[in-house]
Order: structure tokens, then C-alpha cells, then sequence
């Protein structure tokens, strides 16, 4: 034990997860003391069946990042991430700590690829903070709480210059390619089957009226054809745009990302909800073809506003294709408790 700590490192006080070596210290310039300790490395993609498809290595973190704050008024410890391997130029991540001696801080941990020098964050309520990375890592403190519900900005500079870096999750959560490489690629659409005589058209019209249903500047009379039973979604619809989720709900913007014919009068697709604070991927929806064209089942609309606490009266289950099912053996609405 005593060679440990002399080498500088500490044991971890989680089990199992071994020695821990101080990597980081800083001294802020309020006082506290800041540092890191980094645990033992771990194989981030073991444990997906072989022959079968598995995150890439820079998806999750690969060892405990251990942040020890120290000062006159505020002793705490909390913990983040090392990535062994980056998706980008930038793994960050945001922590708060302090809570218990009444000393809230934000803390974004910032590990670089070489050549960036330094970090910069610059909060929307005004609070900025800038340090050096050391050995690629550095951590931006300011006091304060407040860090999940306040926008921010993070620069970092090298050689070239300085310029911005993502800086929120969503960021990330957002990009097509990281999803791609990080997250099961979603239950497949069911096969395909005899086409429509006009592909082109039809799959226009189905995404015209898909449109035409969250489009809030046309009456439900005017769109009244697009869904084969209106029972309770005003009541619905009325509830979102009212209540606590209807700033978020109005930058909506519903977008089909595959579809595949069944048959000539029936369509399964695969889409998105894209929100300014959150995004919601992989969600399945059906079109039949009737005497009024193509129209969505009463659920696909139902499903989407209990997102934002609209209340489906009935009640009726989400649209999933059989091979969600398979995958997942039992309905969504029991997976969340709803």
C-alpha cells in the first residue's frame, strides 16, 4: 500500500475496480483543489455475441475518471469518463458536484487529441472558465449550479487557432454517423411485398399526409382524411400545446427516414421526432390506402403526443413491427412503466 501511494496512486472504493493513478490536479483559483485519478481500463464492446453487430471502441468510456474537489468550504467527489478512443477531436462530458456544503460547481471534463493546448467554456448565463490541457485532458469548473437547463459553448485551441467544439450530448446523439456506429441498428420494417403501380407517387402522397397530420396551421376538418379515427386526439393534441412540454412540442418536425410497401394499399416506415431539447429516433408507423387515400391508424398519432404528457382516451398500444417483438419480447408501453 505504501508503494501505492508513493507511485501516486490510490486505491479505488469501488470494488473491483482496481488501483487508481492521480492524473490531473489543479488549484482554482477560488480556492479548491481539483484532481483526477484514473482507474482501471476496460473492454468497452465485450459482451455482444460474436458474428453479430457491436458498438465501435470510442462509444463508451473505458475507465473511471475519479474527480476529487478539496477546499476550505467543499470536499466531494464525483466521477466521469477516460475514452481510450474518441469518436472526434473532443470527448466531453458534464458533472455537478458541491451540493452537500451548499457549493455547487459545473464541471465539463474535456479529453483532446494531441496538439490541442487549451479549453475555454462560456455559459449562457455569463460564467466562463479556461485552462491548459495537461496530457490531453483538462477540466472547466465554474461555481454555480444550473449546468442542464443553461446553454454553453466550448473552444479549444491549437496551432491553427481556436474554434468551437460540440458541447452538448445531443450533439453527438444527433449525428447520423456516431449513431450508426454506436447504437443497434433498429428493428428491421417488415418485407417487402407486391408494389404499388406507382411507387414514386404513392410514397409522396404517404409522406405529403404524414406532413399534413402535425402541420398546426391546418384545421383538423382539412386534414380529417389523413387518420382513420380522430376519437380523443383533440383532447390530446390540446393538452400538449398547453402544457409543460408545448414550447418544446411547437419546434416538432416529423421526418420519414425508410419506408417499404407491404402490398399495394399497405406501408410500414420508420421515422423520427426532431425537438430543440430532444430527439426521438426509431419510431414505427403505418398507411393504408382507402377510398380517401392514404391514411395513418389512430395509435401513430397517439404515440407520439403521450411524448408530451397528451393522454391517449382510449388507450391503445404503440405501432411496433413484429421483428421489435422478436427482439424485445413484450410492448414498449410495459418497458417504461407507462
Amino acid at each position: 500500500p505504501s508503494e501505492t501511494y508513493a507511485a501516486g496512486r490510490r486505491p479505488s472504493l469501488f470494488g473491483g475496480s482496481g488501483p487508481m493513478e492521480l492524473t490531473y490536479e489543479r488549484e482554482l483559483d477560488s480556492g479548491p483543489r481539483l484532481r483526477v485519478l484514473r482507474g482501471q481500463s476496460w473492454d468497452s464492446t465485450q459482451g455482444w455475441p460474436e458474428g453479430q453487430w457491436k458498438p465501435a471502441a470510442f462509444c463508451f468510456g473505458t475507465a473511471e475518471m475519479r474527480i476529487t474537489i478539496d477546499g476550505a468550504d467543499v470536499v466531494d467527489v464525483t466521477s466521469s469518463q477516460f475514452y481510450d478512443e474518441m469518436y472526434g477531436e473532443v470527448e466531453i462530458q458534464m458533472v455537478e458536484t458541491g451540493w452537500a456544503d451548499d457549493h455547487p460547481m459545473r464541471i465539463l471534463t474535456v479529453q483532446a487529441i494531441p496538439g490541442i493546448t487549451e479549453a475555454t467554456v462560456v455559459w449562457a448565463d455569463g460564467l466562463t472558465d479556461t485552462t491548459p490541457l495537461v496530457d490531453g485532458l483538462a477540466i472547466l469548473v465554474v461555481e454555480g449550479s444550473g449546468s442542464w437547463e443553461t446553454a454553453r459553448t466550448v473552444d479549444v485551441t491549437d496551432v491553427s487557432g481556436t474554434h468551437s467544439v460540440d458541447a452538448s450530448p445531443d450533439d453527438r446523439y444527433n449525428d447520423p454517423e456516431w449513431r450508426a456506429a454506436c447504437q443497434e441498428p433498429p428493428p428491421g420494417l417488415p418485407a417487402a411485398g407486391e408494389q404499388p403501380a406507382d411507387v414514386a407517387a404513392a410514397t409522396g402522397e404517404i409522406g405529403a399526409n404524414f406532413a399534413l397530420l402535425w402541420n398546426r396551421n391546418v384545421t383538423q376538418e382539412d386534414k380529417f382524411d389523413v387518420l382513420d379515427d380522430w376519437t380523443g386526439v383533440s383532447d390530446a393534441v390540446d393538452a400538449v400545446y398547453t402544457g409543460g412540454f408545448a414550447e418544446t412540442a411547437e419546434t416538432a418536425t416529423h421526418l420519414i427516414d425508410e419506408l417499404v410497401f407491404v402490398s399495394p394499399t399497405e406501408a410500414w416506415f420508420r421515422y423520427s421526432i426532431v425537438t430543440d431539447s430532444n430527439s426521438f429516433y426509431d419510431r414505427y408507423g403505418t398507411a393504408t390506402l382507402t377510398d380517401v387515400g392514404w391514411q395513418f391508424p389512430r395509435a401513430l398519432i397517439c404515440q407520439d403526443l403521450s411524448l408530451a404528457s397528451g393522454n391517449r382516451e382510449p388507450f391503445v398500444e404503440a405501432i411496433y413491427p413484429q421483428s421489435w417483438y422478436e427482439r424485445y419480447g413484450f410492448p414498449q408501453e410495459e418497458y417504461v412503466g407507462d
